[in-house]
């Protein structure tokens, strides 16, 4: 579930966002006004991590009553 390939796609994914949101003043770039990629990285990142873990904790739970 957490394999390095889907990581790293994520991850081509957040820079490539950043850089769109420069070109084109997207709501992202909106929304972190003055907020430099890396730090919004780290927001996000974060963000994708717990969701991950929530998923993988909401899957085990369900598999343990089945």
């Amino acid at each position: 579930m957490m394999g390095t390939g889907s990581g790293a796609n994520w991850v081509n994914g957040v820079h490539s966002t950043c850089d769109a949101g420069k070109l084109t003043g997207s709501i992202d770039n909106l929304i972190s006004l003055g907020c430099r990629c890396q730090r919004c990285f780290l927001y996000y990142f974060t963000k994708y991590v717990v969701t991950k873990v929530k998923v993988f904790l909401y899957a085990t739970a369900h598999q343990v009553h089945e």
